[in-house]
């Protein structure tokens, strides 16, 4: 995607931030960049890119810049104090998405004895289709990458986990500062699936 929006890639400015963003199955994706190209200069711009589809549509490249509500300065600041430049990516923090296990007691009578079996349970969820976040980010001579699926959704389940939260904080700052991806609200379908698929697979992991 990059040789498409006519970018580098590698991060060019001394303190820039990229967060790419991709939509499950569909041929949209995005990327909010913001760099400071000299001293107290800044830029942010958005780019919207929707990918050819062989026989329907055409390559759909959309750019504009944006307007932060705030200084550059303090929102750069307000990535850094989210700890972009130490998240790691969301497959190193799987473990911790699990959830910690339920213990049951379980009885049964075998031969006229009682016997009392213990076993754990795991929370797990998946969430197979939503919005994928890629950060990349540069601080002088410091770098960061990382990847999360989902982590909005993840962090109503989990709020708990400190990773989930700053992941959420940086694309809050985002949405409030230049007012891009906008929450749009899931419908009654998708909640019910995701309910299912839930229970789904509880019941299949105490079985």
């Amino acid at each position: 995607m990059n040789k498409d929006l006519n970018l580098t890639d590698t991060l060019k400015y001394n303190r820039e931030i990229r967060i790419y963003s991709g939509r499950g199955i569909t041929n949209y994706s995005s990327v909010f960049r913001m760099y400071n190209y000299e001293r107290k200069k800044w830029k942010a711009e958005f780019y919207e890119h929707y990918a050819e589809i062989p026989n329907k549509t055409e390559l759909k490249i959309e750019k504009k810049k944006l307007k932060p509500k705030n200084n550059f300065d303090f929102i750069f600041l307000k990535f850094l104090r989210s700890k972009v430049m130490n998240l790691p990516n969301q497959e190193e923090i799987s473990w911790k998405i699990q959830g910690r296990d339920s213990i049951f007691e379980t009885k049964t009578n075998r031969k006229g004895k009682e016997i009392i079996e213990y076993e754990s349970v795991h929370k797990s969820i998946s969430i197979l289709d939503g919005v994928s976040y890629i950060v990349q980010v540069k601080e002088f001579n410091k770098t960061n990458e990382f990847k999360y699926y989902n982590p909005e959704s993840y962090y109503k389940n989990f709020n708990e986990i400190d990773e989930l939260l700053f992941m959420v904080e940086i694309l809050n700052i985002v949405r409030n500062e230049f007012k891009i991806w906008k929450k749009t609200k899931p419908n009654n379908i998708y909640n019910l699936l995701l309910a299912y698929c839930l229970l789904a697979k509880i019941l299949a992991d105490f079985l």
